[in-house]
């Protein structure tokens, strides 16, 4: 096979793999609330759902306009639905007389018995808190 024939058949080759459609990404939906849900009192160890809120320092109340931990809150700023049961958002939090604004991923997994709480980024590390029974 001579050089030039090679490269004919390579382009050949190259043309066909451009002519594939690209996989669809998700769809996303903007949001200005969390998902109902979403929403409720979770914890990270289950003596957090029971425990006095003033000393349960795993637990994360969820409500419509952000998130409220231990000794701080986030309100989401902007946010979009990526999937079914996950919201990535721009959360503004505030706390222990400190202001910051954060990226955070929610992520409902086990029929909405688990919400897997992410910071994007190099040194990122899921949360996976616990659905707490009503009170």
């Amino acid at each position: 096979m001579t050089r030039s024939a090679a490269f004919a058949l390579l382009a050949l080759g190259l043309a066909g793999c451009a002519a594939e459609p690209a996989p669809e990404a998700p769809p996303t939906v903007a949001v200005v609330e969390i998902p109902p849900a979403m929403q409720g009192r979770w914890g990270l160890d289950p003596a957090d759902c029971t425990a006095d809120p003033a000393v349960a320092k795993g637990l994360m109340e969820v409500g419509p306009a952000g998130l409220r931990f231990y000794e701080s809150r986030a309100v989401l700023r902007d946010g979009r639905l990526t999937g079914p049961v996950r919201l990535e958002g721009l959360f503004d939090f505030e706390g222990e007389g400190q202001e910051w604004t954060q990226p955070q991923v929610l992520d409902l997994r086990l029929d909405g018995a688990m919400l897997v709480r992410r910071e994007p980024g190099p040194a990122e590390r899921p949360l996976f808190y616990h659905a707490c029974p009503p009170v």
